[in-house]
């Protein structure tokens, strides 16, 4: 028992106690008061793991009650709301600052987050594969991935905003939204190891959006209907032009613009409430540059799987007639030009002759003169690149009227994910 001087000595020491913060948001010899959330039995140091796994969880105290208790609490909280506790085994923790925001400038995914409650089904994944399970999931409409039992994803359904997503002081952690218009749209992923633009032509939703490596982004569809393009840019400006790869269209840089030859993904959409199919091709008729992968919500008959990861290392370098097919920069091929449009773009790039004349003319296939089935059976399809984009990537347009490989259709409403690189 301790005598009077013992407490009045331990109370004074308390009084003046600082707590030592580390860098991970956790302390020792403190506690939280009240809004618990639940307990579980766990290590000391397996209890801010366990928090940040938890849905709603904002902070949490560890006691060696019951051989090691973490008490998993929620509110709006701050680490001066600690409390210094005479317990040599005690800690606690923040795994959700109130004072921090979100950062959203990644698109629709984020890091560093998590939303609470909604949860309807949960999948073992990797970090960057959790928004492409929620979007293949029917009515997944949000979030939240941690690293619980080796990396657990977190699908949730509701109608839902990105303010509602809260700060988790957890490096791991990741939260995102997916389809929250409830009609159509295309969600891009990038899987690069740098940041890529991704350019719509004509204009659609927020136009041309910067994706970090691991971010996404989603562009929702007019009920009214649209059809386009998107395709990939690198190391642009602030706004998305003056690119280093993949200007292809005006404002061009001071030597001109450069070849259209990237991955491009087309799409047609209908009017939402028509009878009309949905239509879209990977198109490498001018060239490619990025593996894509187009991925629709709904896989029926030709409502498939599309993708193209070839590799730039396999682009042709003595095509028929034209030679080599590549585009170079710093040394290395940045883009493969189709056949066509080594013949017809200018210098340097390309060869700057006519599609009027042999070969171009079959290289091309202007209609008129040139007949799709003329096209089908001429000289394109005896190309090393037409041959290689047959071998490696046969279910997208290698040339103009390659429709039969390359040209596929869904079931209107139909949603779309596509993976970069």
């Amino acid at each position: 028992m301790h005598s009077a001087l013992s407490s009045l000595l331990l109370t004074t020491t308390f009084t003046s106690f600082q707590i030592d913060w580390n860098a991970n948001n956790s302390a020792l010899w403190c506690a939280f008061d009240d809004n618990d959330l639940t307990n579980a039995q766990t290590k000391s140091e397996d209890c801010a793991k366990k928090c940040a796994s938890t849905p709603k969880c904002t902070h949490f105290t560890w006691t060696d009650y019951n051989s090691g208790t973490c008490w998993m609490k929620t509110n709006r909280v701050s680490k001066s709301d600690a409390f210094a506790k005479y317990d040599q085994n005690a800690a606690c923790g923040i795994v959700s600052n109130s004072d921090r925001r979100v950062d959203w400038t990644r698109g629709d995914s984020a890091v560093d987050c998590a939303f609470s409650g909604n949860d309807f089904s949960n999948a073992l994944t990797k970090p960057q594969n959790c928004a492409e399970k929620c979007a293949s999931t029917p009515k997944c409409t949000h979030y939240t991935w941690t690293d619980f039992n080796g990396g657990t994803c977190w699908m949730k359904t509701n109608n839902v905003s990105k303010s509602e997503a809260f700060p988790k002081s957890d490096q791991n952690a990741l939260c995102g939204v997916f389809d929250l218009s409830g009609g159509r749209s295309i969600t891009f992923n990038n899987r690069c190891n740098y940041p890529i633009w991704m350019s719509p032509f004509p204009t659609v939703g927020n136009g041309i959006q910067r994706m970090e490596k691991n971010a996404r982004t989603t562009y929702t569809i007019p009920d009214s209907g649209w059809k386009g393009r998107f395709w990939p840019k690198t190391e642009c400006d602030n706004n998305g032009q003056n690119c280093a790869v993949g200007q292809s269209i005006p404002p061009c840089p001071s030597n001109g613009c450069q070849p259209p030859a990237e991955t491009k993904v087309e799409f047609f959409f209908p009017p939402i409430q028509g009878r009309d199919a949905v239509w879209y091709d990977i198109s490498l008729v001018d060239g490619y540059s990025l593996p894509m992968e187009i991925i629709p919500d709904k896989q029926e008959r030709s409502c498939i799987v599309t993708n193209c990861k070839m590799q730039l290392d396999a682009c042709p370098t003595n095509e028929n007639s034209v030679g080599d097919l590549r585009v170079m920069r710093n040394g290395k091929p940045v883009q493969c030009l189709s056949p066509c449009k080594k013949w017809n773009y200018p210098p340097p790039y390309g060869m700057g002759k006519p599609e009027q004349i042999e070969p171009g003319l079959h290289f091309c296939c202007p209609t008129p003169p040139i007949s799709p089935k003329q096209c089908s059976t001429g000289i394109v399809t005896n190309t090393q690149y037409v041959h290689l984009i047959h071998d490696k990537c046969p279910t997208a347009y290698s040339y103009a009227y390659d429709d039969l490989a390359g040209l596929h259709n869904c079931p209107n409403p139909t949603s779309f994910v596509i993976n970069i690189c």
